[in-house]
C-alpha cells in the first residue's frame, strides 16, 4: 500500500515538473535564470515552501544562512532556478554582478572563451494545433513526440546567467547520445550576449574547440618531421586503412603502410581504441594532412634478402593471391614472390591456377631468381615433382588401347584423360574410317568414356594424338589391296543426284559415280530411267586413293569390257568354225537376237 502512494506521488510530482515544463516554454520571462514573485507558505528546517502566482504552484527555497530566514505570509522576490535532476527551485540570489555583466560583455565583444556548463537539454516539441488541422502532420509530429529532437542545450554561465548552445555547435563531431553532455563544463565562445537574465545568449563550444585544435594543429606541424615517430590512438577503420588521432585532428594510416606483408582489411592489423607508435612518412603542412606508417617502425625485409636467400633454395610459403597467370606466394611477412602458371605443373595447361591452389594453402616453393630492385621473386612449384611427361613414352607407347574420359569437348576434336593430368587429343577425324561426323559433341560428351588408341607421344612438346578409327583395320587399304585399278566391284545405289549416283561398297565405303562414268544409251536420258535406289551395279575400278578416301567407279567401263569380251569370244569360236566367217555386222546382230 506504501508503494502504490509513493508512486502515486511520484506521478503528480511528475505531472507538476511537465505542467511547470510547458508553462515556461509559453511564458519566456519566467524560465531559469528569471526573477519571480511568491509567497512563504511555510518554513521547514533546510527549505521555505513558496507559491509563486505566476507559476500558480509551489516551489521549494533552500535556507541560505547568508539571508534571514523568512516568515509564514512574507513577499518574497527569488531568482528561478534548475538542479541536475531537472527539478525547480528558488535563490534569494537576485542580485546582478556589475563586474561579471561586464566581463561577459567585453567576453562576446573579443571572442575570448568563458567558462560554462551544460544542464539540460533543449528538445523540439510537437505543436498539437498543427497535428490536430492535417492527420498526416499528426502522424509525424506523434513520431516526433515518441522521440523528441534534440535541437540544443542549457549552458550556465554564471548563477545569473544562461545561455543556449545548439546542438550542432555542441562539439566538433555529431553528438550521437545528447545526454551524455549534461554536467560537462568547458569553455565556450559567447556569440551573443544578453544583459537581461530573464533572456538566454548564445554560447558555441564547437568554435572554441575547433580553435584550440587549430592551434594544437599548428603547434604540431611547426614541430615534426618526416621519419618522426607519434603516437595516436586508433579512431576508425576504411576500407583503404584508419584514421589515426594524434590529440584532436586525425592522421592516416594507409593499408599499404601498415605491413611490410600484404594487407588487405585494416582490422586484421589494428582495433579501433589501440594506442600506437607511428612513424611520420609525409605531411602537408598547408592543409593539416599528414601520412602514418606502422610498418616502419620494423626493418624493412627486404634490404637483408641477400644475406638469407638464395637461388635454388627451397622454402614452404603461404599462397596469398591467385590470378589468372599464376600465384603469389609468400615466403615471409613482406616478402612474396610469383609462381608463373607455367611453372604450377608439368601436365596442365591453359587452366585456371585456382583449379589447383586457394588463399592461405601452405606450398613448397623453389628460387628461380629474383630482383631486389624491383621487388620480385620467380618461383616454380613445379620443378620439385616429377615430370610424368619423362616416361610417359615408356608406360604408354603408340599403339597403347585404353578406355578414356572425355575432360573436354569442343567442335572439332576432344581431350580424354589419359594419366594423372596428361590428355590426349582426339581430332575428328579420327572417329571413323567411312563415317564423316560434323560436331564432336555427336560422337561423345564430357564425362563419357570411350575406346581409343594412342597414335603419337611427343614429350618434348608434350602432346599425345588418341584415335578411335585405328581400332579397326582401314576399310579403305583393305579396299584398294583386294580391288587394285581394272578390276570389277559391284555397289548397291543409296541415292540418285543431279549429276550422278551415290553408291555402297562393301557395307562401309561410299562412292560416287558421276554421270560421265554412268552407262547411259544418250546424254538425253535421265539418270533416273536406267539406275535406281537399292540397284547392283558392275563397275570397273578407276582409282582407289586411300588417303583422300576416294573411290572412282565406272558401270560405263564395265560395259565396254563386257562389250569386248562379247567380241573376242565371237571371234575364236569363227576361227573353229569352217565357214567364210562373220563381220562386224553379223556379230552385233546375233547380239541382238540372242538377246
Amino acid at each position: 500500500m506504501q508503494d502504490s502512494e509513493e508512486v502515486r506521488s511520484e506521478q503528480e510530482e511528475n505531472k507538476k515538473i511537465q505542467f511547470l515544463d510547458d508553462y515556461l516554454d509559453k511564458n519566456p520571462t519566467a524560465r531559469p535564470g528569471s526573477f519571480v514573485k511568491g509567497k512563504v507558505i511555510e518554513v521547514l528546517e533546510d527549505k521555505a515552501i513558496v507559491s509563486v502566482s505566476s507559476l500558480k504552484r509551489e516551489v521549494d527555497m533552500p535556507l541560505d544562512d547568508n539571508f534571514v530566514p523568512p516568515q509564514v505570509g512574507d513577499e518574497i522576490e527569488a531568482v528561478l532556478r534548475e538542479n541536475s535532476t531537472g527539478k525547480y527551485y528558488l535563490s534569494r540570489r537576485k542580485e546582478r554582478n556589475e563586474e561579471t555583466e561586464k566581463s561577459l560583455k567585453e567576453a562576446c565583444e573579443n571572442k575570448t572563451p568563458v567558462l560554462g556548463k551544460f544542464v539540460k537539454v533543449k528538445y523540439k516539441r510537437v505543436n498539437p494545433q498543427k497535428s490536430a488541422d492535417s492527420p498526416e502532420s499528426a502522424q509525424k509530429e506523434g513520431e516526433a513526440d515518441d522521440k523528441p529532437k534534440p535541437v540544443g542545450y542549457q549552458v550556465e554561465l554564471t548563477d545569473t546567467y544562461n545561455a543556449v548552445c545548439w546542438i550542432s555547435n555542441a562539439d566538433v563531431e555529431r553528438v550521437n547520445d545528447p545526454e551524455s553532455l549534461i554536467g560537462v563544463q568547458d569553455y565556450f565562445i559567447l556569440e551573443k550576449f544578453v544583459s537581461n537574465p530573464n533572456k538566454e545568449s548564445t554560447v558555441n563550444r564547437r568554435a572554441y574547440l575547433e580553435g584550440q585544435i587549430k592551434q594544437m594543429k599548428d603547434e604540431f606541424f611547426n614541430s615534426i618531421s618526416v621519419g618522426d615517430v607519434v603516437e595516436g590512438t586508433v579512431k576508425s577503420l576504411t576500407s583503404f586503412g584508419a584514421f589515426i588521432n594524434l590529440g584532436g585532428f586525425d592522421g592516416l594510416l594507409h593499408l599499404s603502410d601498415m605491413s611490410w606483408g600484404r594487407v588487405t582489411k585494416a582490422k586484421s592489423i589494428v582495433k579501433i581504441g589501440e594506442v600506437l607508435r607511428l612513424r611520420v612518412v609525409s605531411f602537408d603542412k598547408e592543409n593539416y594532412k599528414i601520412n602514418l606508417s606502422l610498418k616502419d617502425m620494423e626493418p624493412n625485409p627486404w634490404d637483408t634478402f641477400v644475406d638469407r636467400y638464395e637461388v635454388g633454395q627451397v622454402i614452404t610459403g603461404t599462397v596469398v593471391r591467385v590470378v589468372n597467370f599464376g600465384v603469389f606466394v609468400e615466403i615471409e611477412p613482406g616478402i612474396e614472390g610469383l609462381c608463373h602458371i607455367s611453372e604450377l605443373s608439368w601436365s596442365k595447361k591453359n587452366f585456371n591456377p585456382a583449379e589447383l591452389y586457394h588463399a592461405k594453402d601452405k606450398v613448397e616453393v623453389k628460387i628461380l631468381g629474383y630482383n631486389i630492385a624491383d621487388r620480385r621473386i620467380s618461383l616454380t612449384i613445379k620443378q620439385l615433382l616429377e615430370n610424368p611427361w619423362s616416361s610417359i613414352a615408356s608406360k604408354y607407347p603408340v599403339g597403347t588401347k585404353l578406355s578414356a574420359v572425355a575432360v573436354k569437348v569442343m567442335d572439332t576434336a576432344a581431350f580424354f584423360k589419359v594419366v594423372d593430368d596428361i590428355d590426349g587429343f582426339l581430332s575428328i577425324d579420327d572417329i571413323s574410317w567411312t563415317e564423316k561426323y560434323k560436331d564432336m559433341h555427336e560422337f561423345v560428351k564430357e564425362g563419357e568414356t570411350r575406346d581409343v588408341v594412342i597414335t603419337q607421344v611427343d614429350p618434348m612438346s608434350q602432346k599425345i594424338r588418341l584415335s578411335v578409327k585405328d581400332l579397326s583395320s582401314n576399310p579403305w587399304s583393305t579396299l584398294a589391296h583386294s580391288n587394285p585399278k581394272g578390276s570389277v566391284l559391284k555397289a548397291t545405289v543409296t541415292s540418285i543426284a543431279d549429276g550422278g549416283i551415290n553408291v555402297k561398297v562393301n557395307d562401309d565405303i561410299s562412292a560416287f559415280i558421276n554421270k560421265a562414268n554412268l552407262n547411259l544409251p544418250d546424254s538425253s536420258t535421265r539418270i533416273s530411267d536406267v539406275y535406281s535406289v537399292g540397284q547392283v551395279v558392275d563397275g570397273v575400278v578407276m582409282d582407289v586413293n586411300i588417303r583422300n578416301q576416294k573411290l572412282i567407279l565406272s558401270p560405263r567401263e564395265y560395259e565396254k569390257k563386257q562389250s569386248m569380251g562379247d567380241i573376242q569370244q565371237y571371234m575364236s569360236s569363227s576361227s573353229d568354225d569352217d565357214s567364210t566367217g562373220f563381220t562386224l555386222g553379223d556379230i552385233f546382230a546375233k547380239k541382238g537376237s540372242d538377246n
